[in-house]
């Protein structure tokens, strides 16, 4: 079965503006701490974010696809709703929107969660004029987790840190740090490349505040 795919590029374009709320917060001047002392805590959200980030802009959980040979040999879609949407499997590592929103909260600061949490669990609207409609990537009802198939991904593969490359950036506070840092993919011929990621500190604890991928 052919899938209709969202544009990857419309999609980027909201998940970067919805991380706008959580930069502008970045104003404070007090002094930043130093890296040392937030070192671990930065690199234990990157290690989460790697998983999490698979989830919510990669190719997702696995599922049983519509269509298949299996599908049309036990009928499994039969009795179940048509609305572009795919059971994910047992062998998922998460089995419910509530578990991928405590993950995903573990990891990114408050308003740039709520605003992923609108995307992934209700939908997003581009607005009256445009007309165009992001349908809610994960659902849930009585027979279990569904994953949209009207997705292209974002992503492909992982991120792989050097995390002895981690720098701080002088414009960073106590409130908001931004770090410089190399990565890879984990794909065969990456290449070692540097990125800029910023955290803002939330009840005392940092958090990502934008995209990570």
């Amino acid at each position: 079965m052919k899938k209709l795919r969202f544009p990857a590029l419309l999609l980027s374009v909201i998940l970067l503006l919805t991380s706008l709320p959580c930069l502008l917060t970045s104003c404070g001047r007090s002094k930043a701490p130093a890296l040392d002392a937030v070192r671990g805590r930065l690199e234990e959200v990157l290690d989460a974010s790697v998983d999490i980030n698979a989830i919510l802009f990669g190719a997702g959980l696995p599922v049983y696809e519509r269509g298949s040979a299996e599908d049309e040999l036990i009928g499994r879609y039969f009795a179940l709703r048509d609305d572009g949407t795919e059971l994910v499997t047992p062998y998922a590592r998460y089995f419910d929107t509530e578990e991928i929103e405590l993950a995903l909260r573990s990891v990114y600061c408050k308003k740039y969660a709520d605003s992923l949490c609108e995307m992934l669990f209700t939908g997003y609207s581009m607005g009256s004029s445009s007309g165009s409609i992001l349908a809610a990537r994960y659902s849930k009802d009585e027979n279990g987790l569904y994953q949209s198939a009207v997705y292209e991904p974002l992503i492909s593969g992982i991120r792989i840190y050097d995390y002895s490359s981690m720098e701080m950036d002088p414009s960073s506070n106590a409130d908001f740090i931004k770090i410089r840092i190399d990565f890879r993919r984990d794909e065969p011929a990456s290449e070692w490349t540097q990125t800029t990621l910023t955290f803002v500190s939330q009840d005392g604890t940092w958090y990502l505040d934008s995209p990570c991928y």
